[in-house]
């Protein structure tokens, strides 16, 4: 039997449904000033968002896991709402045993395609269901072995299929978790999977396509030195081309990655190597060949972590997380970063309890959106948050007591790119039995929402 799922910030940062296909950039400047709003959407159980997709009509798709609607001990929810966070539908979708959903993005055919896992703590899979627009079933398929296999990122491909990452227990060199990498046609039915690893725990947090045709990944190794950020390039069939990491004494990983209008990337993560405290916030900025050409870390005393980065016309970055440095608990953070790296402006968001950021994405007007938990606002235990951001990062006309204004930090910033190595990893082929297509079951789960902050 393998290891069991990792705990804590480990889930947290597996979970990160991280954020957007990079964009940013090439939106105008010329556009209305963008609407603000944080709401909470729950009931008695808890309730978290993992990923956040905006769609043409200006509304957002969540999706995240519930413990209010369906089995306490978890479902896989997706919500949709309109452009002030009005529930639109919000469904639950059955699967087996505790799940949840990691990514949501869109498809081809205007329906999306959501990414998770389910299971127990030693023996899991992944799975991809297919939505049309109004949030009904079209197909489910399901990966995996006999072991625990989790689920991180997914993204379109070019050719109308979609690529994901994670990890698995199932397959690879069989001592702990691999990198997983499975390419799937429009139909959810894999084309080829690789593993890449090595002796110790290797984990894939974020994928990217690539202009050549193949696909960046980001994450963490601990086969190859210490627990380092590691990025792997592999051409369009899986074959690997290169791969290196990024670290120092401590554990560092990656949890986004971000294709930059120069042709290179931009990396957000976590380390325990650099920075002012027990975790900070890790920024890197690579060339198209992983070369680095600035690091940054941000933070304080307490432990940070990055959700997801990217670009702004302006040619810097935002990056948002969560941070416990500036008030009791956790809070949603974000920092807006000129095109080096410095602080330009840094903002917090939570109240008396914990508040953290899980998914971050830029909107079509230069704003931002940000989901993850709450449980200082809401309905019960822990409910689900989303905060509709300008493109300063700022709030308006937030309610209530214990709320934390968006107010300029002072937070430590550091440089640090990092030792550098080749990091020599083993890819695996994966060749798994025909998937059938997994039943489908739903349910429309409609959460009591609680608006903090409006326009």
């Amino acid at each position: 039997m393998g290891p069991s799922r990792p705990p804590g910030l480990w889930r947290l940062a597996a979970s990160l449904v991280l954020a957007g296909v990079g964009l940013a950039f090439l939106w105008s400047l010329r556009t209305p000033a963008s609407p603000s709003w944080a709401k909470a959407y729950g009931g008695a159980g808890r309730d978290m968002g993992f990923s956040i997709q905006p769609t043409p009509d200006g509304g957002y798709l969540v999706a995240g896991m519930t413990g209010s609607f369906g089995v306490d001990t978890g479902e896989p929810w997706v919500l949709r709402l309109d452009g002030r966070g009005k529930v639109v539908w919000g469904r639950t979708y059955g699967v087996e045993g505790p799940g949840i959903a990691t990514a949501i993005r869109p498809a081809p055919d205007g329906g999306y395609v959501v990414l998770g896992d389910a299971g127990g703590p030693l023996q899991s899979q992944i799975w991809v269901l297919k939505l049309d627009s109004q949030g009904r079933a079209e197909w489910r398929r399901s990966y995996g072995g006999e072991d625990v296999d989790a689920a991180a990122d997914l993204r379109p491909a070019p050719d109308g299929g979609y690529v994901l990452t994670g990890w698995t227990a199932s397959f690879g060199a069989g001592h702990h978790y691999d990198l997983w990498v499975l390419k799937l046609d429009p139909r959810g039915r894999v084309q080829w999977g690789g593993t890449y690893g090595g002796a110790g725990r290797d984990m894939g947090f974020s994928i990217q396509p690539t202009p050549d045709g193949g696909y960046l990944v980001a994450g963490m190794t601990a086969s190859f030195g210490d627990v380092d950020l590691w990025l792997l390039k592999l051409d369009g069939q899986g074959k690997l081309q290169w791969d290196r990491t990024y670290g120092g004494p401590g554990e560092d990983l990656a949890s986004d990655l971000q294709p930059t209008p120069d042709g290179g990337y931009v990396v957000a993560g976590r380390t325990n190597s650099f920075g002012a405290g027990g975790g900070d916030l890790w920024l890197l900025k690579l060339d198209p060949l992983g070369r680095v050409q600035w690091g940054r870390v941000y933070g304080g005393p307490g432990e940070e972590l990055a959700v997801g980065v990217h670009p702004t016309p302006e040619g810097g970055y935002v990056v948002a997380g969560s941070t416990p440095s500036f008030s009791r608990d956790y809070d949603v953070w974000l920092l807006g970063l000129d095109g080096r790296g410095e602080v330009r402006w840094g903002k917090a968001y939570g109240g008396r309890g914990e508040d953290l950021a899980l998914a971050f994405r830029a909107t079509p007007d230069g704003g931002y959106v940000v989901a993850g938990a709450t449980d200082s606002f809401g309905a019960g235990y822990e409910d689900l948050w989303v905060l509709r951001l300008d493109r300063e990062g700022s709030l308006r006309g937030c309610l209530g007591p214990g709320w934390v204004r968006g107010v300029a930090l002072r937070v430590g910033v550091q440089e640090a790119k990092g030792q550098v190595s080749v990091g020599g990893a083993l890819r695996r082929e994966v060749l798994l039995a025909p998937q059938r297509s997994a039943s489908l079951s739903s349910r429309e789960a409609r959460p009591l929402v609680q608006t903090q902050c409006g326009d």
